[in-house]
């Protein structure tokens, strides 16, 4: 038998307030320099261990409530681990447009649509995390 056991309880904590379909969104964006007339284009790195996601996003918009967009720094890894994302109000991270993103030993537990979207999305390292729970949205249609 096999099996998966996530702890939901971390050392940073972040809990959206009392509107309950508001949540938050926690946003990294790469940025453009320049450098000797040479464009150096999204820039950037973030890492996370540890850390609580409560009821972030919002709901009905596609807002995550982590979003990383544009960090292409091919020196530097993106770095997700241990942290857990629960009652997510819509996707509980959404990535777009990143360069080498590992996200390791985390917990996804009851998001609305998917735990997590990534697009143009490079060397993306998706490995040993739990995922429980994913509700259908009481407004979305499908044809």
């Amino acid at each position: 038998m096999r099996t998966g056991v996530g702890h939901l309880t971390r050392n940073i904590k972040i809990v959206a307030g009392n509107d309950t379909t508001w949540g938050f969104t926690l946003i990294q964006f790469g940025y453009s320099a320049t450098i000797d007339n040479a464009t150096v284009i999204n820039t950037g790195k973030m890492t996370l261990s540890g850390v609580e996601f409560i009821n972030g996003g919002q709901y009905d918009t596609e807002e995550a409530a982590l979003q990383i967009f544009n960090v292409r720094a091919k020196t530097e890894r993106t770095t997700i681990t241990k942290s857990s994302f629960h009652e997510c109000q819509d996707f509980c991270m959404k990535l777009n447009n990143i360069y080498d993103v590992s996200i390791t030993n985390n917990v996804f537990f009851s998001a609305r649509k998917y735990h997590v979207l990534a697009l143009k999305t490079f060397f993306f390292n998706f490995t040993d995390n739990l995922m429980i729970g994913v509700t259908k949205r009481p407004t979305m249609v499908f044809n």
